[in-house]
């Protein structure tokens, strides 16, 4: 729909004499292009013809979100397989910062305060915890590894996963063992 999710992040040189923002646009989509969209072109391609049906598109969703769900790029592959199989599996992502993106608070003030607070709001179209869906766009730029990481997914048995005061990952294969680790990481 427009630009935004394909402007790639980095470091660019610029000349200084020519008009910046076109040169900058060209640059970020000329790194997105060499860095994700036709590094992962044939595998993506290859997965569109197996169980692993994600539109490119929905792929590059999927890990905006993984992008700011998981901070550590070793337990991306591991968040991005849980993301994925939720959502063939037609159960909710549950993914707080896409709640939190309709309202434009970043995930370091996405408390379970604010969370809880809006929960039930089924007008943004971004609430993973009501809509069985992938959100609508992109709710950010992810990064090379990031993308990777929904291509090369690591399969595992986990179901859901939450993170700890600490920013610790707990993995859990159903949802009485995710509850019980709600009650040993979340409210102590």
């Amino acid at each position: 729909p427009n630009l935004e999710w394909f402007l790639y992040p980095d470091t660019y040189y610029l000349i200084k004499w020519k008009d910046v923002i076109p040169q900058l646009v060209k640059a970020q989509l000329d790194g997105f292009n060499s860095k994700i969209r036709k590094k992962y072109k044939s595998e993506i391609e290859s997965k569109i013809n197996s169980s692993d049906s994600l539109s490119f598109y929905q792929r590059l969703t999927l890990s905006s979100i993984v992008e700011k769900e998981e901070r550590d790029n070793d337990n991306k592959p591991t968040v991005a397989w849980i993301l994925l199989k939720r959502f063939q599996s037609n159960i909710r992502l549950d993914a707080d910062i896409t709640l939190c993106y309709w309202y434009k608070i970043p995930y370091e003030k996405c408390t379970p305060a604010v969370i809880w607070n809006r929960i039930s709001d089924d007008s943004n179209i971004f609430n993973t915890r009501r809509k069985f869906w992938l959100p609508p766009q992109p709710i950010s730029n992810p990064s090379a590894e990031t993308f990777a990481s929904t291509v090369n997914y690591k399969k595992t048995d986990y179901l859901f996963y939450l993170h700890d005061n600490q920013w610790g990952i707990h993995y859990a294969v159903d949802l009485a063992w995710h509850n019980q680790n709600r009650q040993n990481y979340l409210w102590k």
